[in-house]
């Protein structure tokens, strides 16, 4: 399973990075390059269930998803099921200096998605995350995501 960590210092405060970051139905208005739909099916407590399409690495990825928020530290994705099924990302947000100090560790599985495989051999998967975040970043910061 390939891991992926990025780390990425936002110039906004830790309610407001996790706040965007955690807001998946949100993500589809600031983000709509990458998270092409979303649909909660279910919210208990700090926990929802949501159907998702995403653009990843240049690849398209349908999944349902377990997505458990500790605000405003934590935010965990699982894929239960559809493309990358197994996959987990977790993002932590710390205060750091006048920002916020955002880590992203994902374990990817390829599952279905032939194509992925070789994305994941170059990288593209470690950029396309990358992308996600520095558009979070820009909308948190002021700007407008991408």
């Amino acid at each position: 399973m390939p891991r992926v960590r990025l780390e990425r210092e936002i110039m906004a405060d830790r309610e407001r990075v996790f706040g965007l970051a955690a807001d998946h139905a949100g993500l589809a208005r600031l983000l709509p390059g990458h998270f092409l739909s979303v649909r909660v099916r279910s919210r208990r407590g700090g926990v929802s269930v949501v159907e998702e399409r995403v653009r990843v690495a240049g690849r398209d990825m349908v999944m349902t998803t377990r997505q458990t928020a500790t605000p405003p530290r934590m935010h965990e994705v699982v894929v239960l099921g559809g493309d990358a099924k197994g996959s987990r990302i977790v993002e932590t947000y710390e205060a750091a200096g006048r920002g916020t100090l955002m880590r992203v560790d994902a374990d990817i599985r390829p599952g279905g998605l032939a194509g992925i495989a070789a994305a994941l051999a170059r990288g593209r998967v470690r950029d396309g995350l990358a992308e996600v975040v520095d558009g979070l970043a820009r909308a948190a910061e002021g700007g407008r995501g991408a």
